[in-house]
């Protein structure tokens, strides 16, 4: 019985923390949404590019690939579509002395386009740091429990 009461509790736990991630994701889908003017790039995929690049400079398709935890097709494509819109560029290897290979760059339109996706989260940040804050409180109980059990 009391394995089945905190199958319950973790549950709820889960699906409350579930439902303050959906309130997230829907108030800066809406500000995201008008921060690109474009349905393509307001996916998580296309933004964890864009601000990776904003924060880490130059970097190999495979890198992208890793951060997004996409298939190498899959990253290729993307990159694809943000190089026709003008956001990034590919240029050969140069990366710390390595010749070899393509590496990605943000254009001007990427970098303003990634500025104006972060001023869309400050925008919101006691909102979506209070969502946050209530995701963990949530949360942070069910993984002491799995902890100790």
């Amino acid at each position: 019985m009391e394995r089945t009461q905190r199958g319950t509790s973790k549950r709820r736990a889960a699906q409350e923390a579930l439902a303050l991630i959906g309130e997230i994701q829907a108030r800066l889908g809406t500000r995201i949404a008008a921060a690109t003017a474009d349905p393509g790039l307001d996916g998580p995929l296309p933004i964890t590019v864009l601000c990776h690049l904003a924060l880490h400079g130059s970097a190999r398709p495979v890198e992208l690939q890793r951060v997004t935890q996409g298939t190498s097709g899959g990253t290729t494509k993307l990159i694809d579509r943000l190089e026709r819109r003008g956001l990034v560029a590919r240029a050969p290897g140069a990366v710390d002395g390595d010749r070899r290979g393509v590496v990605i760059t943000l254009t001007v339109a990427g970098t303003a386009l990634a500025g104006r996706l972060a001023d869309a989260l400050v925008d919101d940040a006691s909102a979506v740091g209070a969502a946050a804050r209530g995701i963990a409180d949530r949360l942070e109980p069910v993984a002491r429990r799995e902890a100790t059990a």
